[in-house]
C-alpha cells in the first residue's frame, strides 16, 4: 500500500425517505434509491452484462476530485440479483458521473428505480485511519498469531511438587549476547524484525490450509468496526485481501481514454450483514478501479472497471451446493428408515401390548372360571350332606317313634307303681 495516503472507512447508519429526501448535501447512499447529480446524468436502465435483466442499486459515493470537470463526481455500484450471476465479476457494474463545479445539481430521482431496490437504505458515513495504521495492526496480528508452545511434559515436570528449580542461565547468556549486538549495530533491530517476518512467512507456506490474508482482513475489519468501505484513491494502492488466493495482480487501461486505472475503493464483506436477502452472496472483497484522470466522455455515464475476490469458483460452490443438498436428503432419508423403524418397532411393541393384555384377560378368565367351578364343588358337597343326613334320619324316624312310646310306656309304668306304693302306704 501507498504509505503517503490516507484511507477513508465507511460505514452504514440507518436512515429513512424523509431524511433522504431532506439531504442538503449530495449524499452517499447504501440501499434505496439512487440520486443522480441531474436529469442527464440518469440512464434509462442499467443492465447485467450476463443475463440482461434490470440490475439493483447498491450504494453511490460522492467523490469529487480537484479536477475542473469533475468537481462534482459520483460513483454509482449496480449488482445482478439473478442467482445464475451471482458471485460473478460481470454482475457488478460501476458508473461514474461528473460535472463541472458551475453545473447545477438538482439530486435527481427517477422513478424507473424504484420498484427494483433493497430492503434497507442507509447513509454512508465515514472515518480517516492511515495506512500505517492498517499495516500497524497487519503486524499485530502476526505477532499474536503465532501460538507460544508448551511442553506439556515438561510442564508437568515442572510443576511437580519438589520439582528442581529452573536454571535460567542460558536465557540470560543469550540476552547479554543480543544486547551487545544491538549495542554495536544501529540497524539491528530492523534486521531482526526482518527475520522474524521471514520466518513468519515461512511457516505461512509451510502450512498449505492456512489463509493469512483472510485472517489479517478479518483481524482489521474487527479493530476497525466492521467497516463496509475503505477508500482510498492513490497510484500503487492495493486492495485489503480477502484471500491469499485469487488475488488479481493487474488491471486493464481505461476504456474511454486507455489510461492506467488506480484503485478507488473496495466493498467489504461485512455489507452483506445489512441485507438479509443477500445472505447467499459470496462476495469477499470487491474493488473498484478508475481513470487516473477521471477523463471526460461524450457521454454522461461511464463504465469502470471491477473486480470480484470470492474463495469459492461458481463450480465449486454449485459442487458444494450439490454435496450439501445430498447430505441433506441421505438425512432426510435415515430419518425416514428411522421413522419406519421406530413406527415398527412401534407397531411390535402395541402388538406386543395387546398379545400380553390378551393373555391376562385369558388367564384372569380362566381364574374365574376356576374360581366358579370351586364355588359349585364348594355348593354341590353341603347339598349332598343334607340330602345323606336327610335319609339317615328318614331312616331312623321308627326307631325314634318306637323307642319314644317305649320310654312313654316305661314311665306311665313307673307313675302307676309309685301310685300304688302311696296307695298301699295310706292302707298301712
Amino acid at each position: 500500500m501507498n504509505l503517503k495516503e490516507e484511507i477513508i472507512i465507511g460505514f452504514a447508519d440507518p436512515i429513512s425517505d424523509k431524511q433522504q429526501d431532506t439531504s442538503d448535501d449530495f449524499p452517499s447512499l447504501l440501499g434505496g434509491e439512487p440520486v443522480w447529480l441531474n436529469q442527464n446524468s440518469c440512464p434509462d436502465s442499467v443492465q447485467c452484462s450476463l443475463c440482461k435483466a434490470d440490475m439493483t442499486f447498491l450504494l453511490q459515493l460522492y467523490a469529487p476530485l480537484e479536477i475542473e470537470h469533475a468537481y462534482h463526481r459520483v460513483l454509482h455500484v449496480f449488482f445482478c440479483k439473478n442467482k445464475s450471476c451471482q458471485n460473478r465479476q460481470e454482475s457488478i457494474k460501476i458508473l461514474r458521473t461528473q460535472q463541472k463545479e458551475s453545473d447545477k445539481i438538482t439530486n435527481y430521482k427517477s422513478d424507473k428505480f424504484a420498484k427494483n431496490i433493497l430492503e434497507k437504505a442507509y447513509k454512508i458515513s465515514t472515518d480517516c485511519v492511515e495506512q500505517k495504521e492498517t499495516l500497524a495492526l497487519e503486524k499485530e496480528y502476526m505477532k499474536i498469531a503465532q501460538p507460544f508452545e508448551v511442553d506439556d511434559k515438561e510442564f508437568q515436570q515442572t510443576n511437580k511438587k519438589g520439582a528442581p528449580k529452573e536454571n535460567y542461565e542460558k536465557e540470560n547468556q543469550l540476552i547479554k549476547q543480543f544486547a551487545q549486538m544491538a549495542m554495536e549495530d544501529p540497524d539491528f533491530g530492523q534486521k531482526f524484525d526482518k527475520l522474524v517476518a521471514e520466518s513468519y512467512e515461512d511457516d505461512e507456506d509451510d502450512d498449505d490450509d492456512s489463509d493469512s490474508c483472510f485472517d489479517k482482513f478479518c483481524y482489521v475489519l474487527q479493530k476497525q468496526d466492521y467497516h463496509i468501505l475503505r477508500y482510498c484513491r492513490a497510484k500503487e494502492t492495493t486492495p485489503l485481501w480477502y484471500s491469499d488466493k485469487k488475488q488479481w495482480t493487474s488491471v486493464p487501461k481505461c476504456k474511454n481514454c486507455n489510461k492506467n486505472l488506480v484503485f478507488e475503493f473496495q466493498l467489504n464483506s461485512s455489507i452483506l450483514n445489512h441485507f438479509p436477502s443477500m445472505i447467499e452472496y459470496d462476495w469477499g472483497v470487491i474493488a473498484f478501479y478508475t481513470c487516473e484522470n477521471s477523463c471526460k466522455s461524450k457521454e454522461s455515464i461511464i463504465q469502470e472497471h471491477t473486480e470480484i475476490q470470492v474463495i469459492l469458483e461458481k463450480e465449486q460452490v454449485e459442487d458444494n451446493f450439490r454435496k450439501h443438498m445430498k447430505m441433506v436428503n441421505e438425512t432426510n432419508a435415515e430419518e425416514e428408515d428411522d421413522d419406519d423403524d421406530s413406527q415398527d418397532e412401534k407397531g411390535q411393541e402395541e402388538e406386543e401390548v395387546k398379545n400380553d393384555e390378551k393373555q391376562i384377560i385369558e388367564q384372569s378368565k380362566d381364574h374365574k372360571l376356576k374360581e366358579k367351578q370351586q364355588d359349585q364343588e364348594e355348593q354341590e358337597i353341603p347339598c349332598h350332606n343334607d340330602s345323606q343326613t336327610t335319609a339317615q334320619s328318614e331312616a331312623e324316624k321308627p326307631k325314634q317313634k318306637k323307642n319314644k312310646k317305649k320310654k312313654a310306656k316305661q314311665e306311665k309304668q313307673e307313675q302307676e307303681t309309685e301310685k300304688e306304693e302311696l296307695d298301699e302306704g295310706e292302707d298301712w
